[in-house]
């Protein structure tokens, strides 16, 4: 499952989604929410910029 967004609401579907056995691929404008969930067993999506 693919998550964009970690504020609270984003957050607490990947934390419900990793209880419930789905593996979770996330990303966040921000690096420091993602820090504090790849801990729970997330991977994380990376963005590339295309000109």
């Amino acid at each position: 499952m693919g998550v964009i967004g970690l504020g609270r609401m984003g957050a607490n579907i990947v934390r419900r989604l990793l209880q419930n056995n789905h593996e979770c691929v996330v990303f966040n404008r921000t690096f420091d929410k993602v820090k504090l969930l790849t801990l729970e067993g997330m991977a994380v999506g990376e963005s590339r910029c295309l000109s």
